[in-house]
């Protein structure tokens, strides 16, 4: 959030027992944010940075393994026709 602390408003009581209660019930609802606030920070998505980061990555391996690819359907279709030609022998 931002900060190392939090200041709690006034209670508006001079009263110990009702500042005592109030005090009680301000830091479960504090805590109680702050547990939430953690637990949607841990699911968000990512940044649009790191979806940049895996973009690119995919497109470099895919760049990469193209001519692979390629190559292997090259080599597949050498095999289909020595097949042929084989069988016509």
């Amino acid at each position: 959030m931002g900060q190392s602390e939090i200041s709690p408003p006034s209670l508006r009581t001079d009263k110990k027992l009702i500042t005592r209660e109030r005090a009680a019930d301000l830091y479960a609802l504090t805590g109680e944010s702050l547990h939430k606030s953690r637990a949607l920070d841990e699911q968000a998505s990512p940044t649009p940075l790191q979806d940049q980061e895996t973009t690119l990555s995919q497109t470099e391996e895919y760049h990469a393994l193209e001519p692979k690819a390629k190559k292997v359907c090259h080599t597949m279709e050498m095999l289909a026709q020595v097949q042929k030609e084989s069988a016509y022998l």
